[in-house]
């Protein structure tokens, strides 16, 4: 199945989240809130409700409750090898044990792969190019049982990276470049393509691609510009020999 997580409000201190089905049609939304001791979001999907805290310190466990008991933590984790500058996160949550992948393909896309016991379970594509801190997700699960982790996880890789994007690929006041180039090939291979295009296929769903074209809509501008200063400074040039 396909659902979409798109970030409506940012403050500072308040995040507002709203849950959309592959149609656009809202399911649900959520709140994060920042205090002093970190940042606490509520989780409602069907039946099940859950609340995580994320500390301060980010690189510190994570808490998810449920009813007020702990059910499950997300914890970012060392590189799986001493030469990969690539790390990733540890997820438990409600008996069950994942690892989480953030991978970076600079302007082609940016992923979140969800994996158990070694197996796909989840990804989330993330718009690269956002404007007024809207972040926007598209979540591709393979069983809706899974829905609920991939939601905690979509809503969790934003609270937790979102400041690293507004801090270094910032390339304005209201917008924010995602662009991010993973060079572990071990953690590369940790994606698979085909699992996306599979649900994309089943759902008869058309895979959104409005990050990519923003970017390159970007370096095409960007170019543009330069041709026309170039074309600029030798009229000049010219103008001035005669």
């Amino acid at each position: 199945m396909i659902l979409k997580i798109r970030r409506e409000k940012y403050s500072g201190t308040e995040e507002i989240y709203k849950l959309y089905d592959k149609n656009n049609n809202e399911i649900n939304s959520y709140e994060s809130i920042t205090n002093n001791n970190g940042i606490e979001s509520n989780i409602q999907y069907n039946n099940d409700i859950v609340n995580i805290v994320i500390p301060k310190n980010y690189k510190e466990k994570s808490i998810i409750y449920s009813n007020n008991q702990d059910v499950g933590f997300i914890e970012c984790a060392p590189p799986e090898k001493a030469i990969s500058a690539s790390y990733y996160w540890n997820m438990s949550f409600k008996g069950r044990n994942f690892k989480l992948y953030e991978i970076g393909f600079g302007n082609k896309g940016l992923y979140f792969v969800i994996k158990e016991n070694n197996k796909t379970i989840a990804i989330i594509s993330s718009m690269l190019i956002v404007n007024d801190f809207k972040d926007s997700y598209d979540l591709f699960v393979d069983n809706d049982k899974d829905s609920m982790i991939s939601i905690i996880c979509a809503i969790y890789w934003n609270l937790y990276r979102g400041t690293s994007f507004i801090k270094d690929g910032s390339s304005g006041l209201n917008t924010i470049n995602k662009t991010l180039t993973t060079l572990s090939k071990e953690i590369k291979e940790k994606i698979d393509f085909e699992f996306m295009n599979n649900i994309a296929k089943q759902e008869n769903y058309v895979i959104d691609n409005k990050s990519k074209k923003s970017s390159i809509n970007t370096i095409i501008g960007v170019t543009l510009l330069a041709i026309f200063i170039i074309f600029l400074i030798i009229v000049l040039v010219l103008g001035g020999k005669e």
